[in-house]
């Protein structure tokens, strides 16, 4: 077993310092710059809880090679990577690095460990960055939906703003909805939340799937929410609230805030659903 760990990591070295060096360097500077995977930091974290949940799981799996399934996944890892070299986006050369990892994972070790790390494995694949027409088109389609709904919600309460496109008309000052307030963050990380949710607390496929498709309503509510605070606190407490410090801040008062009370009220309700289901049964 050390020596086929051993041998793994030494592979897993190899590719990452020379045919996908350049590919996770470019990841490790979107994740730090938070260009299209600000929740990638978090993402390893997870990944390794995953793991440490089913440690029991993989040390009783046995071991043993299974070069032609896990040679199949390396070969489909190679070939993604060379079609991918002309593209500038770094989503598949990243995806094939995992196929090969995994591939190599399944030859050394055996394809019985394999499915309890699979998860865990490709659920790395969260942290690459959306294809960037893929990425604008939505942040567009959310940028122009939030914006609507906040501003809308805001005259209900006769709060003194008028907006020109996303152009943003306060008493006191004149602000601008960029792209990074769209709210496509919000959905990035809620879904990425969502997975790593639904793989260790729901147990049907059916739950696993309403958890994931919470995501977009979660991520647009709290696209509302954050461009309404700063608007607000740009009027009552000065336009500095706007500026780079405070937005930081008050999106992440926001994401925390609608995060955990989305497990609250999951729980919540998860617990009526069986306390009624042991009612019925009984």
């Amino acid at each position: 077993m050390k020596i086929r760990l051993f041998i793994l990591a030494v592979i897993f070295l190899l590719l990452g310092l020379f045919p996908w060096r350049d590919v996770l360097q470019e990841l490790v500077i979107c994740i730090m710059e938070r260009e299209g995977s600000s929740h990638g930091l978090f993402v390893p974290f997870i990944t390794a809880y995953f793991i440490w949940v089913k440690r029991n799981k993989i040390r009783k799996a046995p071991l043993h090679f299974s070069a032609v399934k896990g040679g199949l996944l390396i070969i489909a890892g190679i070939v993604l990577f060379i079609i991918s070299k002309e593209n500038q986006e770094i989503a598949l050369p990243g995806l094939s690095f995992l196929f090969v990892i995994a591939g190599s994972l399944i030859t050394l070790l055996g394809w019985s460990l394999f499915k309890e790390l699979a998860f865990s494995i490709f659920f790395l694949a969260t942290m690459l960055p959306l294809p960037q027409p893929i990425y604008s088109d939505v942040a567009k389609w959310m940028k122009e939906l939030t914006t609507f709904a906040c501003v809308s919600l805001l005259h209900l309460f006769h709060f003194p703003i008028y907006r020109d496109g996303f152009n943003i008309f306060l008493p006191n000052t004149t602000l601008v909805v960029g792209d990074s307030c769209s709210g496509i963050r919000y959905l990035l990380s809620f879904t990425v939340f969502s997975f790593a949710y639904a793989y260790l607390f729901k147990k049907s496929i059916t739950a696993r799937v309403l958890v994931v498709i919470t995501a977009l309503p979660i991520s647009l509510l709290g696209g509302i929410l954050r461009l309404s605070t700063i608007f607000i606190s740009a009027y009552f407490i000065g336009p500095f609230m706007a500026e780079h410090r405070p937005h930081i801040l008050l999106s992440w008062a926001v994401f925390i805030t609608l995060l955990f009370g989305a497990i609250g009220i999951d729980s919540y309700l998860s617990k009526k659903v069986g306390d009624a289901s042991l009612q019925a049964t009984h």
